[in-house]
């Protein structure tokens, strides 16, 4: 059976994280956040649960199904275990084992079935099932981002194919991100500081059009260089009048709004200087 370590990522980049898994992996076990239909959810403050789904997809020998665990053990700090409910049936068959939770792991998700009723016959290739859901309560008063995982562990937590062999060797689990925010103290524009692209300038809508972690409210260097010269002043004549959302430094952003008086006092009054500062860049020289 497989096991995996555990750990928090506390600081670190938050992305998606695979866990080894052949090439042809028979089958993904995936963690997606419900609030965002995403694997990573941010300002988790402004939510009082999350849900988090346990999908499973399957590989080129299709699935059966699979009994698989929810390991939270480094986030008891940060979020505290509601719930859980498991969703079996067609078109998986259906797998009689409790699941339970130790208090630090959900584990046998998808598994608790009592009547033998409508048992299906598995999943083609490619095709998606949610297993269950798992649902936690934040703490705000916890800071950082934080990895949850899934696993087989345990010898009745498989994943099988169409033809009932356990593959848990060659599947894909992968992990579920949470950052865990503090409350906005610095512009008050509700996003915290470590996720707010103008952390000095209120912009709830974080609008970026560089996607250069600077939003447009406190980013007027066009040309990446770090600072807002000549260059950037050629760029902007040519945008006055015009709808280039990126020469737009007041709300609303976008929507046809031609960019104006206002956007360029915006642009006199950086000129010379730096773009942000922003709580999302690590310190590149589009946004230092």
């Amino acid at each position: 059976m497989r096991s995996t370590g555990f750990a928090a990522a506390v600081g670190s980049t938050a992305a998606l994280v695979g866990f080894a898994g052949a090439a042809n992996a028979s089958a993904t076990i995936d963690l997606i956040w419900a609030d965002t239909g995403t694997n990573q959810i941010s300002n988790v403050y402004t939510s009082s649960a999350i849900t988090l789904q346990v999908i499973l997809t399957a590989g080129p020998n299709g699935s059966q199904g699979a009994a698989v665990s929810v390991d939270y053990s480094a986030v008891l700090v940060a979020l505290s275990m509601l719930g859980f409910a498991s969703t079996p049936g067609a078109p998986l068959p259906l797998i009689i084992v409790e699941t339970v939770d130790t208090g630090s792991r959900v584990e046998s998700i998808n598994s608790f079935a009592l009547p033998l009723i409508g048992l299906g016959t598995g999943l083609a290739a490619g095709q998606s099932h949610q297993l269950g859901t798992v649902t936690f309560h934040r703490a705000p008063a916890i800071d950082g981002v934080f990895e949850i995982r899934s696993d087989a562990n345990g010898p009745k937590n498989d994943v099988l194919d169409i033809d009932g062999n356990v593959i848990t060797a060659t599947t894909t689990f992968n992990s579920a991100v949470l950052i865990n925010a503090p409350y906005d103290p610095y512009d008050g524009d509700g996003i915290g500081d470590a996720l707010d692209n103008c952390s000095a300038t209120q912009n709830p809508n974080q609008d970026d059009t560089d996607a250069d972690d600077c939003g447009n409210l406190c980013d007027a260097d066009y040309d990446q260089s770090g600072a807002v010269g000549i260059g950037d002043f050629g760029f902007f004549a040519q945008c006055f009048g015009t709808t280039n959302e990126l020469c737009q430094h007041s709300e609303p952003i976008g929507n046809g709004r031609l960019v104006g008086l206002i956007d360029f006092g915006f642009f006199a009054a950086h000129f010379g200087k730096v773009p942000g500062p922003s709580g999302t860049t690590a310190g590149t020289a589009a946004c230092p």
